[in-house]
């Protein structure tokens, strides 16, 4: 039987982050593009990981600089 609740997404994770300067401002630019990664899978109803690649992956790497450098 089909519902129309939409029920609440949960996640959470554990990470060992070096408690100097860098490690700290990597995990604060992690959390921005998690935070704009949901907004932005929401606000487009991204539905497929695939999707999700195709909308985010050039603009959170060119964007926030999250690559190998």
């Amino acid at each position: 039987m089909a519902s129309s609740y939409e029920g609440a997404l949960t996640l959470s994770i554990a990470l060992r982050v070096s408690p100097e300067p860098a490690g700290i401002e990597l995990l604060r630019r992690y959390n921005v593009a998690l935070n704009y990664a949901i907004n932005k899978i929401l606000s487009l109803n991204l539905k497929t990981i695939k999707d999700v690649h195709r909308e985010l992956y050039r603009e959170l790497r060119e964007g926030l600089d999250f690559h190998r450098g």
